[in-house]
């Protein structure tokens, strides 16, 4: 019967002949040897047909397994992982046993692979979902709050002044330079009549 194999030492008569496959491996019907599990599965309990496939947040390297081991944080582990996957620069697994990495969330990034955390978009910046990298706020735009999410919550220049691109406040025109216009990068010389 499955998850057992023959015993080859005697001159087998009867199904109670049959030895037991031990935890690690798994015989199918008509076996004559264990076979080790392969990685990504494992078996916990003898006389069994087939291994089981690692659950989804740990993985097995090794054969001949009777259990699979924890994915650790920084790293996703699918259903059958072999081998832990580093998050991506731009993604993060904060704490073990987890499936996938998740994005970091809009007004933080993450700059490195395997990470477990992301950090706050820094003042004069903006982070979209997923970054790896902050973005400057656009020429004619400032912020001196951090953590933004996008370009829409940067602060537009007001009339008067100018803010060049990642401005985390806005500049005033100097003596004989104008602005007359709202979200501008530089100021104008004067006219004079």
């Amino acid at each position: 019967p499955g998850g057992k194999r023959m015993n080859l030492a005697i001159t087998m008569t009867a199904e109670s002949d049959c030895l037991p496959c031990a935890e690690g491996t798994f015989c199918p019907v008509r076996s004559a040897n264990e076979t080790a599990c392969a990685p990504g599965t494992y078996n916990n309990q003898t006389e069994q047909e087939a291994c089981t496939r690692c659950a989804a947040g740990k993985h097995q390297g090794a054969t001949g397994q009777g259990a699979c081991v924890d994915c650790p944080a920084g790293s996703a582990c699918a259903e059958g992982a072999v081998a832990p996957t580093a998050c991506s620069a731009g993604t993060m697994a904060p704490s073990a046993q987890l499936p996938a990495c998740e994005a970091c969330p809009g007004g933080r990034y993450q700059p490195a692979a395997n990470a477990t955390g992301c950090v706050a978009c820094e003042r004069g910046a903006r982070c979209k979902v997923g970054a790896s990298a902050a973005l400057p706020c656009l020429a004619g735009t400032y912020s001196n709050a951090a953590g933004l999410g996008s370009s829409d919550q940067c602060t537009d220049c007001p009339e008067g002044a100018f803010c060049s691109t990642g401005a985390t406040e806005q500049a005033q025109c100097s003596p004989g330079t104008v602005q007359p216009a709202t979200k501008q990068g530089s100021c104008e010389q004067a006219r004079t009549s």
